[in-house]
């Protein structure tokens, strides 16, 4: 830029600060637009130590990287649509003796006329050995992954591979083992086809999670500084379960549990327990029985979390929750249910008697829709309502928290109920869906329900703004 006598001050700066310029304009390809500004700047983009590059054709960022003038790559962040894999393949080998800090790649579609494209495989590319990359994070639907067979990813923290399927011999579990990459400590798979064996031995993983393995058979983890394990819809069907991991202390369990085949070592520090419970199942359906094994693994739990589950709809179902006989001993209790107009409080109060020591509850009301339902007199969860008559003692309950109320009848009732049965409660904060319209009148009737020593907050939306509600005066 030229002042009133024709000098370009700007090119006096430093090559450093025009660098730290040019790298808050977001994207590679900004940054070497601006070589048109001034000869001076003409070298300056391709010695950034970040590039960005946003919905652009691998053919690109390959010919900006083979003009890279650095010697070294702190981050690389590719958008891209349609990846060819031989152009995927090609970015990642010119990368890969560049790179010292974060590369992620991403393949994103864009309309509806992709749909149904999760079918196509196209053929694979190869990851080349990242010896000093610290993160890779690849999300590239529809390619297949070729594994290096040897070579050490010595620097590697973090790895993430999501919507791929693998190609070739070489096994995943041999790569992230600790003999090549000694270093790991987060490792991320989510939907990636062609697994049967996963094999793990790793002395510095943290954390994992294993999502959506189709076709994994049998899986065996070996981390003794594991910390975080996080297991759903891995399998179909059985599969052979043996995890190590002493030090553990949070676990996430989406998927079978069968004591035959399932063996988890000793996790005497798990504080921490996710996992989900059947309500109502059609006869013949899975049940609660293995999940209540499960629960026989941990007597004491600070906090459990569980996903509670039924079809959309539920006629000829069956009640599936007095199979479960126990829980661990809680703190806290979450539960996370979709009840779509269905009257949820006769099984959520059963949970609370299995475990006398709850603390805390926490509620989440979730909708498969936005439109509200309501259910039939003669439906099965309105049987249970009916069976429930007993007054229960919830001493230990202190702390509830209610989130995604609609305003049903049932659900005054729940509150009602609780209030209660739980002598105790200090504070009870009740919020509701952001598509209800909630009016003082509703509000007021809750608020009737508290007594003098539990503290009510009441949370709804206005405009979509969430505001707490105050009475007048």
């Amino acid at each position: 830029m030229a002042d009133a006598g024709g000098e370009d001050l700007l090119s006096l700066l430093p090559d450093d600060v025009l660098g730290e310029i040019l790298l808050r304009l977001g994207s590679a390809g900004a940054a070497a637009q601006t070589s048109v500004l001034s000869h001076n700047w003409h070298r300056i983009w391709s010695e950034l130590p970040d590039l960005k590059f946003h919905l652009v054709n691998l053919a690109n960022v390959r010919s900006v990287l083979a003009a890279y003038a650095a010697m070294t790559l702190r981050y690389l962040d590719i958008t891209t649509r349609r990846a060819a894999p031989e152009l995927v393949e090609v970015v990642l080998f010119l990368s890969a003796p560049l790179l010292i800090g974060e590369i992620f790649i991403q393949n994103v579609k864009l309309c509806d006329a992709e749909e149904g494209e999760e079918d196509r495989r196209s053929d694979a590319f190869e990851l080349p050995c990242f010896n000093r990359a610290t993160k890779i994070h690849l999300n590239l639907p529809f390619l297949g992954l070729k594994l290096p067979t040897s070579g050490v990813f010595l620097k590697l923290i973090s790895l993430y591979l999501h919507n791929m399927w693998i190609d070739g011999w070489c096994d995943l579990g041999e790569v992230v083992s600790s003999a090549r990459c000694p270093l790991l400590q987060d490792l991320q798979i989510y939907n990636i086809h062609g697994l049967t064996n996963l094999t793990i031995h790793s002395k510095s993983l943290l954390d994992i999670e294993l999502h959506s393995l189709e076709g994994l058979q049998k899986i065996t983890i070996v981390a003794p500084m594991l910390l975080v394990l996080d297991l759903q819809c891995c399998f179909v069907g059985r599969a052979v379960i043996d995890i190590s991991a002493p030090s553990l202390k949070s676990l996430s369990w989406y998927v079978d549990y069968d004591p035959t085949l399932t063996k988890l070592g000793e996790m005497a520090h798990v504080t921490s327990l996710c996992t989900s419970l059947v309500v109502y199942g059609p006869p013949g359906s899975p049940n609660n029985s293995e999940s209540v094994k499960l629960f026989q693994h941990f007597r004491a739990i600070s906090s459990l979390e569980l996903y509670l589950t039924q079809p959309d709809i539920i006629d000829n179902c069956q009640y599936l929750m007095k199979e479960i006989t126990m829980l661990p001993d809680t703190k806290t209790l979450s539960l996370w249910l979709s009840p779509d107009g269905h009257v949820f409080g006769p099984y959520v109060f059963y949970l609370l008697c299995l475990s006398t020591g709850i603390r805390n509850l926490k509620l989440e009301l979730s909708r498969n829709s936005e439109e509200q339902k309501t259910c039939s007199s003669g439906c099965i969860c309105n049987q249970q309502e009916d069976m429930e008559t007993d007054d229960i003692l919830l001493n230990s309950l202190t702390e509830v928290e209610i989130t995604g109320l609609s305003g049903t009848e049932h659900e005054f009732i729940f509150v009602e109920r609780l209030l209660r049965w739980a002598a105790m409660l200090k504070t009870i904060t009740l919020s509701f869906h952001h598509a209800i319209t909630v009016t003082g009148e509703v509000c007021e009737k809750l608020l009737g329900l508290s007594h003098p020593m539990t503290c009510m907050k009441i949370n709804y939306y206005v405009n979509g703004d969430e505001v707490m509600y105050s009475p007048a005066g």
